[in-house]
Formats: structure tokens, C-alpha cells, sequence
């Protein structure tokens, strides 16, 4: 990566089991901020090895070992490693790879493949609610699926007050004091047919962070 190499990110941790593929990256990319963590996929599936506030998480390399269950399970797992407007990337051989003969044959490499639709599959723990974005796309020799997920902002929140409050603390401020209108306004009644237009909803101001 060129921000990499010239000092531009905060922070990049890279995660195996292997000792020795860690100790490849230490030597190579240590100076230049990379930090190594040596923990297995079942620290994640079992939240031994936490991680948040990450504005890229990704695996290549990894899925194509990982059951159905524990994909679904570790695509959750990453996606709440990011923090707000972050971006989750994991990526999968698909079954068109053109080397599979090779590869299984004479390397004995045996993979799970994944098509597109096996893919949209592993993200189904996470509601739509909770990504500004979902989408897939291939590499250049379309033999491996991408899978891309946004996750989207924190919203800004409203506060609702009883009447007569005076004031109320919030997450993120000191406090907040509301003004004589909101605090003292009586409720209006409901109307008693069905076709009323809803006032009687209680009183609420919007405050930013």
C-alpha cells in the first residue's frame, strides 16, 4: 500500500496464526507502522481477540477454509470491528477459476468456492439498517468474488423531554438545558376521532454532538 509506505496510516494490524508469516511482516513492514497480532479465526469467533474503531477490515485468503456458519459468523464479527463509515472487504475464489484441476489435482489445494448469491449469503446477520452500502465485483480475471460492505455513519439524535424538565444528560455532552417553551408547554389533548393530525405527541428538541 503507498500510504503505507510513506507513513500515512494511523495504525495497520495484520493478524495470523502463523509465527513465521509474522515474522516475515515485522522484518519487512514493522518500520513503516505495521503491527503484527498473532491469533486464530476461533480468538475472533469467540471475541478473545477484539478489535474496533477501524476505518478498513478485509481478508484475503481466508474464506475460501471457512464454513458457511463460521463465514457468516466471522463477517458479523468483522463488520463490528469498524467504526462508523468504515469498509468491510473479504474476498472468495469462485468456482469459474480456470486453475481448479491444477490446483486440486497436482497441488492438492482443496477450497470452498462461492458464487455470487453464496457470498450475498454471509453478510445476512448484518440488517440493512446498519450499511450505507452493499455491493460485489470481481477481479480482473474474474476467478476471485469481492464482497464490500460500508457501514454507514452514526446518526445524529433526538432527545425527547416530560414536560416540566428542566434538564437531562446526554451521551457526548456536559448537559442539556431546555428554554421555558419546551420545558413548561402543556400537552395538547388528543383528538377523539380517528382522523386527527396527531398533536398530541410529546414535546422534543434536537441537539448536535
Amino acid at each position: 500500500s503507498k500510504e503505507v509506505m510513506e507513513g500515512r496510516v494511523g495504525e495497520f494490524v495484520a493478524l495470523d496464526q502463523d509465527p513465521q508469516s509474522l515474522a516475515e511482516v515485522e522484518r519487512a513492514y514493522g518500520s513503516k507502522g505495521v503491527r503484527t497480532v498473532q491469533h486464530s479465526v476461533r480468538a475472533i469467533l469467540t471475541e478473545k481477540a477484539i478489535f474496533r474503531d477501524f476505518h478498513l477490515v478485509y481478508a484475503a485468503g481466508l474464506y475460501d477454509y471457512l464454513s458457511e456458519r463460521v463465514a457468516t459468523r466471522l463477517t458479523r464479527l468483522m463488520f463490528d470491528m469498524l467504526a462508523p463509515g468504515g469498509r468491510l472487504l473479504i474476498a472468495n475464489f469462485a468456482p469459474c477459476l480456470a486453475d481448479i484441476g491444477y490446483i486440486e489435482t497436482y497441488m492438492a489445494w482443496k477450497l470452498i468456492y462461492r458464487e455470487s448469491e453464496q457470498m450475498t449469503a454471509l453478510a445476512r446477520d448484518i440488517a440493512s439498517s446498519e450499511w450505507k452500502s452493499h455491493r460485489l465485483f470481481w477481479d480482473e480475471h474474474e476467478s476471485i468474488i469481492f464482497l464490500e460492505i460500508t457501514k454507514r455513519s452514526a446518526r445524529k439524535g433526538s432527545i425527547s423531554f416530560a414536560p416540566g424538565a428542566k434538564q437531562a444528560a446526554v451521551p457526548g455532552l456536559k448537559n442539556v438545558t431546555t428554554t421555558p417553551e419546551v420545558g413548561s408547554r402543556p400537552r395538547r389533548e388528543r383528538p377523539q376521532s380517528g382522523n386527527g393530525d396527531g398533536n398530541g405527541r410529546a414535546n422534543s428538541t434536537r441537539t448536535d454532538k
